[in-house]
């Protein structure tokens, strides 16, 4: 695919883009030299048909020489010359007024227009881009925030816990020990000020005021006019002191309104409330942090705008802005009764509410941050694609230029025909589709590859969320071999395909482009970690439907097949044996064997669906390549999309390899498995009851010796639910701090992975006999789930184990 939307993209999105729009700007320059050339041509054009007409006027007969002899045929030759001097003079101020008005006129006009859309898209996209990073500092921030009010109470609970344990021993002692003369209390200790100190970390952030988002530099210009021009005076206030640095709310909207509003009250008044909740203002002589305009309300500034505007010296940092502790402790203490609408709750309430709010926060600023990446790459697409039209346009009009150009002169003068000649074979040397095929090849940064947000829940991972999730979490979080998303969504389009057309369409589907912002809606849709409801999906095409299915393929954090794997799925098709089709499917059939459970799973469901729809619509090799080009790159990605890579074949290669032969290789894995389970559990059996024998004969074994415990008991590591949400039970991590997934313990003959799967995770009480037996590994199977997957460390008995 040679297409703009689909070979500029990049991690920061920024980086692709650059690239296009450089080369666009350069197309720009290109229309100027365009113009340069013809200008240069008209001019010329010019200067030389007016000196020939000006021969003619300075050349003419004169009485002393041919004009003395009229009828002489040397006067007459003479006089003829001069004309077509003159007349040629005409043709070539006339080759230049055509050039001017065929082409310098209409395509300074186009390219002008050119420029200005060029650079409108980059403007937009940058802008876009901006915003994007901004919601994603911003999520940074919550989550941050987030996960330090998690661990205030993991420690609050944990000392809840510590205290009740020790509330027994403390009253025996409170008991007998003698009583305690009642002294004055002691004078409060003071709070320390939140707004003395701005914390390292947020000196630099931005802030928003009457939605308009300052930039630290933009702030402190703002700040250190209002600090310098808005009036200031002292305020005595019965009881808590006297305040410095105070202004009037109709000082501070007075000031906004002629410097800066530009005569809007309300955004003035909006200005001003934003600087009171954001601290750099305060309310004294009342309650409340209200901003009014009036004359009557002082409000303080406070050493935070100070230090915003960069406008303490060192020796000022440590100074107060404040009155009395009396007043500020009267003042803080009457503030938070009556703005706090939880007054009576403990401390132990307040935290689990405060972090059930910032969870809430976070997740809704997760969203917001997903929809602006949404919006971005819908943006981009949209804009690329706009972008790739305005450049062929481009090319098609300079080509049209350069025959505009010739056509005057090849009319005016047919004795330059030989140059004209060249002039048009030159013209029909420009192709704009190879052209625009160079500049992809060339250029190229990366395929479409979504940097997907998770929400992170900070006690389940795979908690209300579905794209972007790992397979084997999201597995996990389904109770499913593999997410429900895979398997409802292969089933819809099982239950679609008999009720279209025709096979052309049943297969067009998967290879059809959608537009991006359909997928997205659908995508939102689905994005809830729930199981797939059939209503939602009726909304939309199928072919829309198909496209999520892609898009949740592409947005995995590691592709089915891992990305470590690439190469050695390059090997196999770049190898001399490549050819060989008994020792490809060998090759193939070993390195599925190193897949997890989950993966082999997921390539099982799609193998077996796309066979069946292969098998019934019998494609033509065309209609088979163009299937495995859409659906290749979304099982197999490379870990670092290079030039190199955005030319492999393999990965479609391998994705019909999967359709022809997937069934039959992974099945035999399955049975590989199986008979490695059986063996397994026949080995366990004899040696349980050896050991049971050895212990009915010795009558000096301990009772509870740990030999009598079952083998099984001993290898299984699984996941159990907490019994109650305590801090005990949560292990407290940091943001993205990857799982431990520990390896299962099995017998010392050594199986492949597979087998170490099924053999864990089946059930002590299965037949011996069954060796040979194939279980069956469908999507639809289910498997044990986590309800804590942040703690895989304890043991359930009948748990799958996970091979890392």
């Amino acid at each position: 695919m040679t297409s703009f939307a689909d070979n500029f993209w990049s991690q920061d999105y920024a980086g692709g883009l650059g690239v296009i729009f450089d080369k666009l700007q350069q197309g720009c320059y290109e229309n100027d030299e365009v113009l340069g050339l013809a200008t240069a041509r008209a001019e010329a054009e010019k200067a030389y048909g007016n000196n020939l007409l000006e021969i003619r006027r300075t050349h003419a007969s004169k009485k002393e020489g041919f004009a003395r002899d009229e009828g002489m045929t040397v006067r007459n030759a003479y006089e003829g010359i001069l004309k077509e001097m003159g007349e040629e003079g005409k043709h070539h101020v006339q080759v230049s007024e055509r050039i001017q008005v065929m082409v310098l006129t209409p395509f300074k006009k186009w390219s002008d227009e050119h420029k200005t859309r060029v650079d409108y898209s980059s403007d937009f996209l940058r802008n876009k881009i901006k915003a994007y990073e901004q919601e994603g500092n911003e999520v940074q921030k919550i989550q941050r925030k987030y996960f330090n009010k998690c661990r205030v109470l993991d420690e609050a609970l944990q000392a809840e816990e510590n205290g009740e344990e020790q509330t027994e021993d403390g009253a025996k002692a409170a008991a007998s020990s003698p009583p305690k003369l009642v002294t004055s209390p002691e004078p409060p200790k003071p709070i320390a000020r939140v707004d003395s100190v701005v914390a390292e970390e947020e000196k630099n952030e931005p802030v928003e005021l009457a939605g308009v988002v300052y930039t630290q530099p933009e702030l402190q210009e703002l700040l250190v006019r209002l600090l310098n021009e808005v009036p200031q005076h002292n305020v005595k206030v019965p009881i808590m002191g006297t305040y410095d640095h105070v202004s009037t709310g109709a000082d501070v909207v007075s000031w906004l309104v002629k410097n800066k509003t530009g005569n809007e009250l309300g955004t003035a008044e909006a200005i001003g409330q934003d600087l009171v909740q954001n601290g750099f203002l305060r309310l004294i002589g009342q309650v409340g942090n209200k901003f009014l305009n009036s004359s009557q309300l002082n409000y303080q500034w406070k050493k935070i705008a100070y230090i915003r505007a960069n406008m303490l010296k060192d020796d000022q940092k440590d100074q107060a802005f404040a009155p009395s502790f009396v007043g500020e402790y009267i003042s803080g203490t009457i503030n938070n009764y009556l703005n706090n609408p939880h007054p009576d709750e403990t401390n132990l309430q307040r935290l689990k509410r405060e972090v059930a709010e910032m969870d809430a926060k976070y997740k809704d600023a997760v969203i917001k941050y997903d929809d602006a990446r949404c919006l971005l790459e819908e943006s981009i697409i949209d804009h690329l694609v706009f972008m790739e039209k305005c450049e062929k346009d481009r090319l098609n009009a300079v080509k049209q230029v350069f025959l505009d150009f010739v056509a005057p002169i090849s009319n005016a003068l047919p004795a330059i025909q030989a140059t004209v000649d060249k002039f048009l074979i030159y013209q029909e040397t420009i192709k704009p589709e190879r052209d625009l095929l160079y500049l992809v090849e060339s250029y190229k940064t990366g395929g479409f590859s979504p940097k997907v947000p998770v929400y992170d829940n900070y006690y389940s991972t795979a908690e209300g969320w579905t794209f972007g999730v790992d397979l084997e979490f999201r597995s996990r979080g389904d109770g499913k071999r593999i997410p429900l998303i895979i398997s409802s969504i292969l089933g819809y389009m099982d239950n679609q395909y008999p009720i279209m057309e025709n096979d052309s369409i049943r297969l067009g589907i998967w290879s059809q482009n959608v537009p991006l912002k359909k997928i997205h809606e659908l995508r939102k849709l689905l994005n809830n970690g729930q199981p797939v409801q059939p209503k939602d999906l009726e909304k939309f095409d199928p072919a829309v439907v198909a496209g999520v299915l892609k898009l949740y393929l592409r947005e995995l954090p590691e592709s089915i097949v891992p990305s470590n794997l690439y190469d050695a799925v390059k090997i196999i098709y770049t190898s001399p044996t490549a050819k060989n089709k008994d020792a490809r499917v060998q090759q193939i059939k070993s390195l599925c064997s190193s897949l997890r459970i989950s993966q082999i799973a997921a390539l099982d469901a799609l193998a077996k669906h796309f066979g069946r729809l292969i098998e019934i619509a019998q494609p033509s090799e065309q209609e088979k390549n163009k299937l495995a080009d859409a659906l290749g790159p979304s099982i197999l990605k490379p870990m670092t999309q290079t030039a190199v890579t955005l030319g492999d074949k393999h990965p479609a290669l391998f994705f019909k390899d999967l359709i022809d032969f997937g069934p039959s290789i992974l099945t035999e894995i399955k049975r590989n498995a199986s008979g490695a389970r059986s063996r397994n559990a026949s080995r366990k059996n004899s040696r349980r009851m050896a050991s049971q024998a050895v212990d009915a004969s010795s009558t000096a074994a301990p009772e509870n010796s740990s030999e009598d415990v079952p083998l099984y008991q001993k290898t299984t590591v699984g996941i159990s639910p907490p019994s109650s949400l305590n801090a005990q039970s949560l292990k407290v991590r940091t943001p993205h701090e990857p799982v431990e997934l520990k390896e299962a313990s099995v017998d010392e003959d050594n199986t492949d992975s597979v087998a170490a799967i099924e053999t864990e995770s089946s059930s002590p009480k299965q037949d011996d006999n069954t060796e040979g037996s194939t279980p069956a590994l469908s999507e639809t199977e289910s498997a044990p789930a986590a309800s804590n997957p942040t703690d895989l460390n304890t043991t359930e008995e009948n748990s799958a184990p996970v091979t890392v």
